[in-house]
């Protein structure tokens, strides 16, 4: 067990490094780049379109996961379809800059969308109540918009979803489930 979650980590970081050099390359070479002002800490212009490398490296885990035996069903289409939905809308607000109101809806079809449709991990629960889709209502727009907050500072980003990342390993790792 322990050597498949090397491999899916592994895999998360290469997809990750991959998919954030293209992305800074094409966030230049498109002109979605954030430019230094009074409140900014950096210097010159720096690459937006900085979720396409999370979602990059989540793709790439989550694609290497569903491939392993006996886990098959560990990435069900809710995740794959809420997480693509909170990625277009980060996207779109990289490129246009959305109002908060127009993010908030976005990643709120992400979390409906995950309510909604079928999760086929046998540990699931089937019915949800209403504290379970608080919490993920809640969780599907509270973190993507902490780490947007947070991306404001070159590479704090990328530190706090190691930190995430490490941190949901270990609770899956202990979980009784």
């Amino acid at each position: 067990m322990p050597s498949h979650w090397l491999a899916v980590s592994l895999t998360a970081f290469l997809g990750a490094a991959i998919v954030t050099r293209v992305s800074i390359w094409l966030a230049f070479r498109l002109g979605i780049v954030d430019k230094p002002n009074k409140i900014k800490i950096h210097s010159k212009p720096v690459a937006r379109l900085g979720g396409m490398g999370v979602f990059g490296g989540c793709l790439a885990a989550a694609t290497v996961l569903s491939r392993l035996e006996g886990i098959r069903d560990c990435t069900p289409p809710a995740v794959v379809v809420a997480a693509s939905c909170i990625f277009a809308t980060g996207l779109a607000d990289d490129c246009w800059s959305l109002s908060p109101c127009g993010k908030v809806m976005g990643q709120l079809v992400g979390a409906v969308a995950y309510l909604a449709l079928p999760r086929t991990i046998a540990s699931a629960p089937r019915d949800v109540s209403l504290m379970h889709g608080l919490f993920v209502v809640v969780a599907l727009i509270g973190f993507p918009n902490s780490f947007n907050l947070m991306d404001g500072m070159n590479g704090l980003l990328a530190g706090m979803c190691i930190i995430t990342f490490a941190g949901g390993s270990i609770i899956a790792e202990w979980s009784p489930v």
